[in-house]
């Protein structure tokens, strides 16, 4: 996560251009492997990642145009919810952490939606890849789930490839160390490439390497 003021850089210049309406960026959720409570490794959606700078589950952005305003969408952890995922600060802190203006339930979020569209205020939204994030947004926006994918913004998907095209000196750093822990994890690999060692062995090797630098997801 990088600095505050990145984040509000960011949203600034994604909405300059962008005319009227709202901008909703969906996070992603935890996708279950065989019940609820045993979800595959999480990976937050990059866009909403490079706009929000929040890497965990069931938060979603929304921006209004018209407002210059931007929230948190969320709701606040259950003691279930703690029990699996351990504690994490509170919504209004994580949004103030990026510079959000404040936190919206899911239920304001909708009626923020519902009303944007009845007042035929365009809602901006990125061609979905989840079938979970087609069936929120076929919900949200009164939709058919076959035609979100086609209802997608181009002027949004223009703008973020403008804005992600270019980076900044925070990603050239993080690029840098991708760099550099990738050259570690190859070392370890050979390090660990001898007669009779198993693929297993060699991955395993690659995996430590990676997991010493920090890094938060394991690999296949």
């Amino acid at each position: 996560m990088f600095a505050r003021d990145v984040y509000v850089a960011r949203r600034k210049a994604l909405v300059q251009g962008m005319g009227s309406g709202l901008v909703l960026l969906p996070g992603n959720r935890e996708v279950s492997m065989n019940y609820p409570a045993n979800p595959l490794p999480f990976r937050q959606d990059s866009d909403f990642r490079y706009f929000f700078g929040l890497d965990h589950t069931a938060v979603d952005g929304l921006l209004d145009l018209d407002e210059g305003k931007s929230w948190l969408v969320g709701e606040e952890l259950t003691v279930e919810d703690v029990i699996w995922m351990g504690e994490l600060p509170r919504l209004e802190d994580q949004a103030a952490s990026v510079g959000l203006d404040g936190v919206l339930s899911p239920a304001g979020m909708k009626d923020k939606i519902g009303a944007a569209l009845r007042a035929r205020r365009p809602v901006h939204f990125l061609p979905p890849y989840r079938g979970d994030q087609i069936l929120r947004l076929s919900e949200l926006l009164g939709l058919m789930p076959e035609r979100v994918k086609g209802m997608a913004s181009m002027a949004l998907v223009d703008r973020v490839i403008a804005l992600r095209s270019v980076k900044g000196p925070e990603e050239i750093e993080e690029m840098t160390r991708a760099v550099e822990i990738t050259a570690e994890m190859y070392q370890a690999a050979l390090a660990a490439m001898r007669p009779g060692s198993t693929e297993q062995a060699v991955v395993g090797a690659m995996q430590g390497a990676w997991s010493a630098r920090g890094a938060q997801y394991s690999f296949p």
